[in-house]
């Protein structure tokens, strides 16, 4: 299943291609449920994409992008649309991959099998290697990104110090043990570190 996950990494790649869509339905996705107030430790559960969502309500940030995007997403039955910046970079772990499983049985829906999967694998990298271009597509993808640098953050210098000091005290928890999950921390620093490495890139420019 991993093969047909999406990351915020993945998504970011094809975010404002038209064929987002079709590529994204029937994949997966590990998602962000919230923190456990017991374990003190963040949620994730494997969910089913569905398709695109209704856009969300504002514009946020997705791995240093603005957009209103979100995936509808299907976990025990239950379908809703979902912001993107709450989809984990991580594997799908085992445990995780049971429980939708368990999920997928109670609910009746039929569990795609090795060949199904390979066959939906396939069928992305036809569709990327393979998309022609219509005008009215290579138009609206240059509107999405016309709009998007229309709301660039200018002071970048001040976002930069300010991820540069989270992002020192998130290496420090994590070398010295600070009680955090190390998963979470170590997402934690990925993504300070991509956003950072965006700001520092948009900066020079």
């Amino acid at each position: 299943v991993n093969r047909l996950r999406f990351t915020r990494k993945k998504i970011g790649r094809f975010l404002d291609e038209p064929y987002l869509e079709k590529i994204a339905t029937g994949a997966f996705v590990r998602y962000c449920l919230g923190m456990n107030k017991k374990t003190n430790q963040r949620t994730y559960r494997m969910c089913t994409i569905r398709g695109l969502g209704k856009p969300y309500k504002r514009v946020y940030r997705l791995n240093g992008l603005q957009t209103d995007k979100t995936f509808v997403l299907e976990q025990g039955g239950t379908s809703r649309p979902c912001k993107l910046d709450m989809i984990s970079d991580h594997r799908i772990t085992q445990k995780e991959l049971d429980f939708w499983l368990r999920q997928e049985d109670d609910v009746g829906n039929k569990v795609p099998t090795r060949e199904e999967l390979m066959k939906r694998y396939k069928n992305i990298v036809d569709t990327v290697e393979g998309h022609v271009y219509t005008d009215q597509e290579v138009n609206e993808m240059v509107r999405l990104r016309k709009e998007r640098n229309k709301n660039k953050i200018t002071n970048y210098g001040i976002e930069i110090l300010q991820i540069q000091e989270e992002l020192q005290l998130a290496l420090e928890k994590r070398d010295g043990g600070g009680g955090e999950d190390q998963e979470d921390l170590d997402e934690k620093i990925e993504n300070l570190k991509q956003r950072l490495k965006y700001l520092e890139e948009e900066e020079k420019e």
